[in-house]
């Protein structure tokens, strides 16, 4: 069974006071920011962007994720079933080198079309939540500046609560005005502005 991915997004005006506002709930930084660089995909029988699917192939610096994203199952969230399949080099390492053009060289065969990448700067911090791992991330997209994002990976029966749980830690945070587009759908809207 998939995972139910509980997701909100905000956009940031000041990277640095938002860190000092995570220090100050405590959270843990995970590390230094690191690139991912994500390929959308759409299906060549299904138009994702009415039924709000999405086909994604994902890479970083250690490894190579396939992940499909249903259907939205709420609107004041980006709520929706998550199927994360990571590619795996042989003896179990991860095959973050070659998998990525593979995987796209295969899904492209298939018959889908690259729709656009979207590569970003991306620092995982974790907040201290007795009931869920909740996650914030510090994005920096080039074309359209820095977000917060808060992620809990729960189990299907369960996504209300953890819905709930993310408004709460947001209203914490300060971060009001939900983005509820996608960075790909940001970047497609923000190529289609007339210069």
């Amino acid at each position: 069974m998939a995972d139910i991915e509980v997701e909100m997004k905000f956009s940031l005006n000041d990277v640095e006071e938002f860190r000092g506002v995570l220090l100050a709930h405590e959270a843990i930084c995970a590390g230094p920011a690191t690139t991912e660089s994500d390929e959308y995909f759409a299906h060549p029988g299904r138009d994702f962007a009415t039924t709000g699917e999405a086909l994604r192939v994902r890479s970083t610096p250690l490894e190579t994720i396939l992940t499909y994203k249903g259907p939205r199952l709420d609107q004041l969230t980006k709520t929706r079933h998550e199927i994360e399949a990571p590619l795996v080099g042989p003896m179990g390492a991860l095959a973050a080198d070659k998998s990525p053009l593979a995987i796209c060289q295969i899904l492209l065969a298939l018959g889908f079309r690259s729709v656009r990448k979207v590569v970003k700067s991306r620092q995982f911090w974790t907040l201290p939540d007795e009931e869920y791992v909740l996650v914030c991330t510090i994005d920096h997209i080039p074309e359209l500046g820095d977000f917060a994002e808060l992620e809990i990976i729960t189990e299907e029966h369960a996504w209300q609560p953890a819905r709930d749980r993310l408004l709460e830690w947001a209203a914490r945070l300060k971060l009001d005005q939900p983005e509820n587009r996608s960075y790909l759908e940001l970047l497609l809207d923000h190529e289609q502005r007339p210069s």
